[in-house]
């Protein structure tokens, strides 16, 4: 159970990240009008204003611009809500079958034991 779990999640960090850096990297080449808006934001209040963007009738490059813009934003959000739910089911699936490591020092549901 915890093996799916932290697939799943490892997965969905992976995808976040790369939302991100699409956001950025699009946030960079879009018309000045969507890109001033978004110039020296940090990474939340980025996303937070792209979710805003209304593009209205994609009829123009601007109105794309937001539109990718906005869906990546909102791509990012999504993928950070089941992040955290596999970290909730993370934690309880380790506390429920290995209390003892919850409890030691440094070890949490995601900290990896293997050898590299």
């Amino acid at each position: 159970m915890i093996r799916h779990t932290k697939i799943a999640r490892d997965t969905a960090v992976k995808a976040r990240t790369q939302a991100m850096v699409t956001l950025k990297a699009l946030s960079v080449t879009v018309p000045d009008e969507p890109r001033e808006q978004l110039q020296s934001l940090p990474e939340m209040a980025m996303i937070a204003r792209c979710v805003g963007l209304r593009p209205g009738p994609v009829t123009g490059i601007i109105a794309s611009a937001k539109h990718a813009l906005r869906a990546l934003a909102r791509r990012w959000l999504d993928l950070n809500e089941e992040v955290k739910g596999h970290d909730t089911l993370l934690t309880s699936l380790t506390k429920s079958h290995a209390p003892e490591l919850v409890d030691r020092f440094a070890i949490g549901p995601d900290t990896y034991c293997g050898t590299v």
